[in-house]
């Protein structure tokens, strides 16, 4: 879950926004030399994605539950909050929305996949982004406008921007689209990461024992994020080996100005992604 208060950026891995874009665009000027760019450069970007408004509804406590519907086109995909190191965290501004306090966008579970070789997490068909909004009035209609950058990729890899807008009525009706995508967000995992840090060559190095009991199925993923950083960190690609009934994840932390990195253990989220699923820790205790 994602808090954007005041409009400002909304995306996870923000602190690693202008790391993770030079290598999305170093994978793009490769992808670019690819025979298929020729013909990707000549179709337009409505033909490879579009983003519309899900009106929602507003609940009994004042909440607005609306909704962004992406749609691409056969065969391309785009990345989830937490993309991995060769993906582009999505951004989503409100700047110009009227009546609300506070927006949270809800994650539906993605979909590992492979950007030019290297791991990512995302979408790999249309979807729908739940978006949870505070009224400041709520017996008025709340005027939306959302300005979100995306990545999405095919044979090649583009940065895509989509402006929308809506006006949300103060009553609506449950969509049930929106209500799926709720139901598949992450779970809540159970008992608690073990985890070890130590200093690195570049950053530190995190070691985390995950409990997840029951395989998810397929070649299972770990996400670990930064909650409420301050400075801009990059994650490294995770590796992920299961024992028994333990998952065991490696990966790097580093700052762009190769300042020391320090971690605080209670503010680490785990995300465990597979094939039929995902499971995510809050948090996690020295081993």
């Amino acid at each position: 879950m994602t808090d954007c208060v005041g409009f400002d950026l909304c995306g996870l891995d923000f602190q690693a926004y202008a790391l993770a874009m030079f290598r999305f665009i170093f994978l793009c000027f490769v992808c670019l030399t690819s025979s298929a760019s020729a013909q990707v450069l000549l179709t337009s970007l409505d033909d490879v994605v579009q983003i519309e408004v899900r009106e929602g509804w507003r609940d009994a406590d004042g909440r607005h539950f609306a909704g962004l519907e992406v749609r691409l086109a056969d065969g391309w995909k785009t990345y989830w909050r937490s993309p991995g190191a060769s993906g582009i965290a999505p951004r989503v501004q409100w700047t110009g929305s009227g009546n609300v306090s506070a927006a949270v966008i809800h994650w539906p579970t993605p979909t590992p996949f492979l950007t030019a070789g290297y791991p990512s997490l995302g979408y790999t068909q249309d979807f729908v982004l739940p978006i949870e909004l505070a009224p400041i009035n709520p017996a008025a209609p709340i005027m939306l406008e959302a300005q979100i950058e995306i990545g999405i990729c095919l044979d090649i890899c583009l940065p895509a921007k989509v402006n929308v807008r809506a006006e949300l009525p103060p009553i609506g009706q449950s969509d049930a689209a929106v209500v799926a995508a709720l139901r598949d967000r992450p779970s809540a995992g159970r008992g608690q990461v073990r985890c070890s840090i130590r200093p690195s060559n570049s950053g530190v190095m995190l070691s985390a024992d995950i409990p997840q009991v029951r395989a998810l199925g397929g070649d299972e993923a770990v996400a670990v994020e930064i909650l409420h950083a301050h400075d801009r960190i990059w994650v490294a690609d995770t590796s992920v080996s299961r024992e028994g009934r333990v998952l065991r994840t490696q990966t790097e932390f580093m700052r762009p100005d190769d300042a020391p990195v320090s971690l605080d253990r209670s503010g680490l989220r785990f995300t465990v992604v597979g094939r039929e699923g995902a499971v995510e820790y809050f948090g996690c205790t020295g081993r």
